[in-house]
């Protein structure tokens, strides 16, 4: 989806963290820490408003907690809470979900939260995820996002 047509800065406000773009910063991954550091300065700096799923803390908490320990991941987990909110599920959400032709069913409950808490954006790296989004919310490559928002 082309998101330079369709949003413009000033429309863009509460941001949908997919765990891969946390994964990416916290991990320092190579080909993407730099787009994820951009989006999660911006979050912090408070350009816009980040927002996670309860899906999202579990996934991130437990590979990094693999990687860096316990004591060193709740610390990460604890700041980046700190400026970005995590948002609930409600049961008629996992229902829409799982009722849903997503065959990815973690990125339906993702998409479907973040549609219900009117999130203008969601950023993922999963090419999955972005192409199964609908025009109501869009789902933007954290390298696309960088492109378009800078």
């Amino acid at each position: 989806m082309n998101i330079t047509g369709i949003w413009k800065r000033n429309m863009v406000h509460r941001l949908f963290l997919d765990a891969n773009v946390i994964l990416d910063y916290t991990l320092k991954r190579p080909k993407w820490h730099r787009a994820s550091k951009f989006i999660l300065e911006k979050v912090v700096e408070g350009e816009y408003k980040g927002a996670v799923s309860p899906v999202v803390v579990h996934i991130v908490s437990y590979i990094l907690g693999k990687h860096l320990g316990p004591e060193r991941t709740k610390k990460i987990m604890l700041a980046l809470l700190n400026d970005v909110k995590v948002i609930d599920t409600p049961h008629k959400v996992i229902l829409q979900a799982m009722s849903s032709d997503w065959p990815d069913i973690e990125d339906s409950i993702q998409y479907f939260t973040a549609l219900h808490h009117r999130i203008d954006l969601i950023v993922s790296r999963d090419e999955g995820f972005i192409k199964k989004a609908m025009p109501a919310l869009p789902v933007i490559h954290p390298e696309d996002f960088v492109k378009t928002f800078r």
